[in-house]
């Protein structure tokens, strides 16, 4: 898989390809630079961990869900939530305004959407 910056190289040469001008330079580097910051703000979003309890997916929407318990292991699966809990494929409930205190039990951290 190319890079962002490989693509944007690539891009500016399609789009450059039969220009002559003084300017050309300058063009392909707004070209450049207009892409990659584009493309790193939609890699940002699209890989965004969103915080359950700020924030919650549509229900019966299917998202990643991140957990994790006190030791910092973590689980990644697929879930969907149903009121105030995400369900997992595995049937694995978790609260989404579940306390902080520590525990052995893993609790829900994070979920993603998933995309295309």
């Amino acid at each position: 898989m190319k890079t962002i910056e490989e693509r944007a190289n690539i891009l500016v040469e399609h789009i450059l390809e039969d220009v002559d001008s003084i300017d050309k330079v300058l063009f392909a580097k707004l070209i450049k630079e207009s892409y990659c910051a584009g493309a790193n703000d939609e890699h940002a979003v699209l890989t965004r961990w969103n915080d359950p309890k700020v924030e919650q997916s549509e229900k019966g929407v299917c998202v990643l869900i991140k957990v994790a318990d006190k030791f910092g292991n973590t689980e990644i699966c697929l879930g969907t939530r149903c009121e105030n809990e995400y369900i997992t494929d595995c049937g694995y409930e978790y609260e989404i305004n579940c306390d902080d205190e520590p525990t052995t039990e893993m609790k829900l951290v994070g979920w993603r959407e998933i995309h295309e």
